[in-house]
């Protein structure tokens, strides 16, 4: 008889229960039961047990019982485990078998409770059926039930009530476990021996002499970044970057702060660990009766109101309507699970009570939450449940995710308190579903839509397709900046062209350089050499400069014998100095600083990205917008950049008259008014006299196709 240690025969345990599983579930699932675990041990482990002959690979590379290796994969079951990680149970006691259901799993929550967990897949059409079949179960089950499309009737599911953030429980589960599951080959019973034992600490040594594997051995996705980009680059998902050894179990009271400090990258502690709250005994699995039906204790961890014990027609009696609306959105995602979508506004720090999976004591803890509020509504996503499990960030990536837009699925709701708090991850595993069934599927080449979450100098972190996907500087643009931060921004929405995708593995690579006409074609014949054209000096290499001129085109041009190195640089203002001394008729303008392009935000509603944006000596401020298009040179257009500018150049208190003067001005390839003149002054002034306003806001638009001997026309 085989000797396997206790991490192979737990995973074998789910191994022979699913009939496959894929790799980049294998780490995750170590990690429920013991946090510390590193992808070596996970390679390793496997390694042992192919050698053993206990596991091998599928035709479609997923892992899977020998005698399964011809046999389809059951992909409704890989979404039951999806699910399974997206919990994020305290520890896992068993997993089973129970038809009709695909996977049923009985799980510890992190306050000692235990739950039972089944996962059906419904068809579309059939919800009331189903409705009707669990009301009518004899035990109290919590269902989870993904759809294929969103559920749109409100009976297609049970009732179910949470009682902590992260996890979903029914009444009494705590009082009475389900039945025993048929049995099989490998049975449940010693998973059910261990229930109350301690999970031992695995420590830096591996059980049973498994060597970890060479650094050549290791997936890109579990190493480190080789190169030596700065932190603000580094946004691949990193071993114990987030605070994988807690678990979160609720808002805790919200007092005084204790100083000005918030949490950093390890989210120390505020107040000492309290005693965790006494434990029910575990059931055994052999007892079938049904459940008592006295109350469950009240949980010391949770002091907000349970939302379906509250009377929600009389606290919602006075809304108005959008407020109704919002809060109408968020019971319909706490109850069914429904996907909302928000944009972050911001980041802060919040105290929740925890439970360190280590000591197994609740701590109160300070950990960084997205802020999102489509409305009046604060809703919080805590650092834990913004990442798939083994796709932790550092705690900087979420920092910097101010604008983007994502997302999640309602978790607990403080109705009196007018707060929710939400779990990114859940929305994440519903994205991903509904992409990897799409009818038809997912080929090379297709265009898709993404969105950028957070930029770094040199990356990007974008979201596609319910996946978190880094993209390097070769991905994003064919044109040349000295930091895409310039360029880009989160909450951006962008296509993108899929590279490649696999269903089983879960790869998938996305460009969206691709997705956008390539500039460089046919560049020769729009810029022969020997013409002058008008650009702005992207960088400095080699004895000359990149230049990037208004089609995106980058060039790299020498210094001619009359100049030196030292008389270019980036943003150097004496060459849209020249440009303004024309366009304006201002032969002694003189620029005193230069910035492009500029990314002036809006939280709440859309953002402007200026081209260009100069001071004078004067104290003016000149927005220049080069367009080649008409499209991008709208009137309206003119109209917003101009109120955009005014409202971030005054700061608080200060008075009106203190606006500066600000121009915006469109140079386009084209006569986009149609008048033929060289200039369109556009000014504010009395219908009845045509005296100008006077309110010192001027737009301006420069004809680039007129020709004649003035300075502008050559």
């Amino acid at each position: 008889m085989l000797s396997l240690t206790e991490d192979q025969r737990y995973f074998m345990d789910i191994l022979e229960t699913a009939g496959f599983v894929r790799t980049d579930q294998v780490l995750p699932l170590l990690r429920i039961n013991e946090p510390r675990k590193e992808p070596s041990h996970a390679e390793a482990m496997l390694r042992r047990l192919r050698y053993l002959g206990q596991l091998t690979l599928s035709r479609e590379g997923l892992i899977c019982l020998p005698e399964l290796r011809s046999t389809p994969p059951d992909w409704e079951m890989l979404l039951a485990l999806d699910i399974l990680l997206a919990l994020r149970p305290g520890r896992l006691l068993r997993v089973s078998l129970q038809p009709p259901y695909r996977l049923c799993f009985l799980t510890q929550r992190a306050d000692g409770w235990i739950d039972y967990f089944a996962v059906m897949p419904v068809s579309v059409g059939h919800e009331s059926r189903i409705s009707q079949l669990l009301q009518a179960e004899p035990k109290n089950y919590v269902f989870l039930l993904p759809l294929e499309e969103q559920i749109t009737q409100s009976d297609a599911v049970p009732e179910v009530e949470p009682d902590s953030v992260g996890t979903m429980e029914s009444a009494e589960a705590a009082e009475a476990p389900p039945e025993e599951p048929p049995k099989r080959k490998r049975t449940t019973r010693k998973k059910a021996e261990k229930v109350e034992e301690v999970a031992p600490d695995s420590g830096d040594a591996l059980e049973g002499g498994e060597d970890p594997p060479a650094p050549g051995d290791m997936s890109p996705e579990d190493s480190l970044l080789e190169d030596s980009s700065s932190e603000a680059d580094r946004l691949d998902p990193e071993p114990g970057a987030s605070a994988e050894g807690i678990v979160v179990m609720g808002l805790a009271e919200q007092g005084e702060p204790e100083g000005d400090d918030v949490p950093d990258g390890e989210l120390p502690p505020v107040d000492e660990a309290v005693p965790p709250p006494s434990r029910p005994d575990t059931p055994e699995p052999e007892r079938t009766r049904p459940a008592a039906s006295r109350p469950r204790p009240a949980r010391s961890a949770n002091n907000h109101s349970r939302l379906l014990s509250l009377d929600l027609n009389e606290l919602d009696r006075d809304l108005t309507e959008p407020e109704r609306q919002e809060w109408n959105d968020i019971y319909a995602s706490f109850r069914s699970k429904s996907v909302l979508t928000g944009k972050i506004i911001g980041i802060e720090a919040h105290a929740f009570n925890v439970q360190n999976r280590e000591t197994g004591q609740v701590e109160r803890r300070r950990i960084y939450c997205a802020a999102i509020i489509a409305y009046k509504v604060k809703v919080l996503i805590p650092e834990t449940e913004m990442w798939m499990p083994g796709e932790e960030r550092p705690s900087y990536v979420l920092r910097n995710m101010s604008g983007a837009e994502i997302d999640y699925v309602i978790l607990d709701v403080d109705r009196v308190g007018g707060m929710a708090t939400a779990s990114r991850r859940m929305g994440a595993v519903i994205r991903r579903h509904a992409f990897d069934t799409a009818r038809g599927g997912h080929e090379p080449g297709e265009r898709l839509p993404c969105r950028i979450l957070t930029v770094g100098p040199n990356r990007c972190l974008v979201e596609c397709g319910g996946r978190d996907l880094t993209l390097r500087y070769r991905d994003i643009s064919y044109s040349s900046y000295d930091d895409l931060r310039k360029q880009y921004r989160p909450g951006e929405h962008h296509d993108c062209i899929l590279k490649e995708y696999d269903r089983v593995s879960g790869l998938m690579r996305v460009s969206i350089k691709e997705a956008a006409p390539n500039p460089f074609e046919g560049a020769i014949v729009r810029h022969p050499l020997g013409c002058r054209r008008q650009a702005v000096i992207s960088g400095k290499y080699g004895g000359g400069v990149f230049c990037t001129m208004p089609d995106d085109t980058t060039c790299l041009c020498l210094y001619t014998p009359q100049h030196t190195d030292q008389d270019f640089r980036k943003g150097d203002p004496k060459y849209i100095q020249l440009v303004l001394r024309i366009v304006l008729e201002k032969p002694d303008l003189v620029v005193e600083d230069v910035r492009t392009p500029v990314f002036v935000e809006n939280l709440l509603n859309r953002s402007v990205r200026l081209d260009v944006l100069v001071t004078d000596s004067l104290g003016q401020t000149i927005n220049v917008e080069i367009q080649r298009s008409d499209k991008g040179a709208g009137r309206k257009r003119a109209r917003y950049n101009s109120s955009m500018m005014d409202a971030n150049l005054l700061h608080k208190s200060e008075d009106f008259e203190q606006l500066p003067e600000t121009w915006v001005i469109f140079i386009t390839e084209r006569d986009v008014i149609g008048k033929e003149f060289p200039r369109y002054p556009v000014e504010r002034c009395f219908l009845g006299s045509g005296e100008v306003f006077q309110d010192r806001s001027h737009i301006l638009y420069v004809n680039g196709a007129y020709r004649d001997e003035t300075p502008i026309g050559s």
